[in-house]
């Protein structure tokens, strides 16, 4: 009878998931030809290697800090598609939501908290709707101006 195949330990799995995590990082993984590199190089099948790869994956992304700026910057132009949007179809409520968020992303609004629990409605005309809005639109273009000359600047 042969000896059995050695016994692959834990070990040669981080192994192998800090060497696709190489691959990955330096750019050169190639799915279809690097899965069979791999399974080869440490005697596993390619179906082991995926799930490697996959981990190597998930590791990479959880490790790099995203830039907020661009995060703040996409947030903002997303509003700004829904707020566009809104208005267009009529939709006073979403356009006024929208902007009330791009108001606190650009720190324009600053959450106060109620300790007496009290609801607070305001009961608003649709004119009232109308301008709290442009009024909101204003502000915030103006501190996207502001913020876009001191990114200018600096």
């Amino acid at each position: 009878m042969e000896v059995a195949a050695k016994k692959r330990t834990r070990v040669d799995a981080d192994a192998g998931v800090r060497h696709c995590m190489m691959l990955m990082a330096e750019g050169m993984w190639r799915t279809k030809r690097h899965r069979a590199e791999v399974a080869a190089l440490f005697g596993v099948s390619p179906a082991t290697v995926k799930t490697w790869a996959t981990t190597a994956s998930r590791v990479l992304r959880l490790s790099q800090e995203p830039d907020m700026e661009k995060v703040r910057a996409r947030s903002l132009a997303s509003l700004q598609v829904i707020v566009t949007k809104a208005l267009a179809s009529n939709e006073l409520r979403a356009g006024v939501s929208a902007l009330e968020l791009r108001a606190k992303l650009l720190g324009l609004i600053v959450q106060k908290h109620d300790v007496t629990h009290r609801p607070k409605v305001a009961h608003l005309s649709r004119e009232e709707h109308l301008q709290a809005l442009e009024q909101l639109r204003t502000e915030i273009a103006e501190e996207e101006a502001r913020l876009h000359a001191e990114g200018e600047s600096s």
